[in-house]
C-alpha cells in the first residue's frame, strides 16, 4: 500500500487516482506578467515515462531525454524566457521559468504551431 493510499485509508477516504488537485493559481493574477514561476508538469496516470530511479539517481528514458533537450532549447526559441533550475523525475518535471518580458501573441502562436525551430 502506498503512503498516499495508507493516509487516505486512515482518514476513512476511498483513494481516487483520477481526482484532481485543487488549483492554487490566483484567479485574478495575470500569469503572462514578467517574473519567476514554479511549474510542475505531471505525466498522465503517473506513468514513469521520463525514466527510472536506480540507486538514488534518475536515469532518463528517451522521452526524458527529449524533455531535457526541449527544456534547454526553450530559451533559444523564446528569447523572453530565461531558464532557471529544473529537475526531471520519472513521472513529473519541476521547473522555474523566468519571463523577462511577455512573449508576443505572434511568438506564442508560432511556437504552438511548431514554426519556431
Amino acid at each position: 500500500m502506498s503512503f498516499k493510499t495508507a493516509m487516505n485509508h486512515r482518514a476513512g477516504k476511498e483513494f481516487d487516482s483520477n481526482r484532481r488537485r485543487k488549483s492554487i493559481r490566483l484567479h485574478e493574477y495575470d500569469y503572462s506578467q514578467t517574473g519567476a514561476y514554479f511549474v510542475t508538469i505531471c505525466v498522465h496516470n503517473k506513468e514513469q515515462a521520463f525514466g527510472q530511479i536506480k540507486n538514488g539517481e534518475t536515469h532518463l528514458s528517451q522521452a526524458g531525454e527529449i524533455v531535457h533537450h526541449e527544456w534547454l532549447r526553450l530559451a533559444e526559441i523564446l528569447p523572453a524566457v530565461a531558464l532557471d533550475e529544473f529537475v526531471i523525475m520519472p513521472n513529473h518535471v519541476h521547473r522555474i521559468v523566468v519571463l523577462k518580458q511577455a512573449a508576443s501573441d505572434k511568438e506564442m502562436t508560432e511556437y504552438r504551431r511548431g514554426l519556431i525551430h
